[in-house]
């Protein structure tokens, strides 16, 4: 067993999900995708990658959230539907 060994802290990019090596909180490229990263707190343990381009992720987040709830009104229709047709059936 090897003793006295330094992990060295790893961030995975929200943009292409690469893992990669992190030294230094800051601003950092993700060495897959050259998406700038900024790296808000290195721990023994776990760290925390932000986007350094907030806007840009924040758009991303609210078009997700509309393909969501899109998602969901058209799931409430396919249930709708199959429901009629099993109560016709039925009766």
């Amino acid at each position: 067993m090897i003793e006295n060994v330094i992990p060295v802290p790893r961030a995975v990019c929200p943009a292409c999900h690469a893992l990669f090596k992190i030294h230094v909180r800051g601003p950092v490229r993700c060495e897959n995708c050259s998406k700038e990263l900024i790296v808000a707190d290195i721990r023994a343990d776990y760290f925390f990658v932000e986007f350094s381009h907030y806007e840009g992720f924040k758009q991303r987040l609210q078009a997700l959230e509309r393909e969501a709830e899109g998602l969901r009104s058209e799931n409430g229709a396919l249930r709708e539907r199959s429901l009629r047709r099993l109560s016709d059936g039925k009766a």
